[in-house]
């Protein structure tokens, strides 16, 4: 069983925070995922993304949280302003699992931040239940199977035609997942 928080814990490990993304974050999450390239690529985000974009997304995960099907978080480094999202997201309660979806400012990549963001939330989300993490990745996007493989993901499968690239195309997908390793 999923013991769902009361509230939005926040999640710290040395100079890594992550906090609920508020209302006031929008500027600095627009600022950072508009006009970047990867994140337009190899995410959901709309195109072209726009300032509504952000606070309806936040406004959308509050309301998600509520419901128990969303976990967000921003993430932060030293108090600092956010530099990205880390999200389970498609919960499944009666199977215990979730997907795991994020994202990162171009500043903040390549430091292993985003490998310690998900290894923080996939630790509570176990802690509180959840059995199986799983993510899937475009075959391309070598960046974000590094961060996964650190973070302790193992590749699960090889899905063909499983996801459509912005120009209408169809492609494959690498699924990558972690399971609870204190469960019975």
């Amino acid at each position: 069983m999923i013991t769902w928080p009361e509230r939005q814990h926040i999640l710290v490990e040395d100079d890594l925070l992550l906090r609920a993304t508020e209302p006031a974050d929008a500027p600095v999450m627009y600022a950072y995922i508009s006009g970047d390239r990867d994140i337009e690529e190899f995410t959901r985000v709309p195109s072209p993304y726009e300032l509504h974009h952000s606070e309806s997304a936040i406004a959308r995960w509050r309301e998600d949280f509520e419901d128990q099907e969303v976990l967000q978080y921003a993430i932060t480094l030293n108090g600092g302003p956010i530099i990205g999202q880390v999200t389970l997201f498609g919960i499944n309660h009666h199977d215990h699992n979730a997907e795991l979806g994020y994202l990162l400012s171009r500043d903040a990549r390549g430091n292993s931040v985003m490998a310690r963001a998900v290894e923080l939330l996939v630790d509570y989300a176990f802690a509180i239940g959840f059995r199986k993490i799983y993510a899937y990745t475009d075959p391309q996007n070598v960046a974000s199977m590094k961060t996964l493989l650190k973070a302790g993901f193992e590749q699960e499968a090889l899905l063909k035609n499983h996801m459509t690239r912005r120009d209408g195309t169809q492609g494959d997908a690498l699924m990558f997942s972690k399971w609870n390793e204190f469960e019975d």
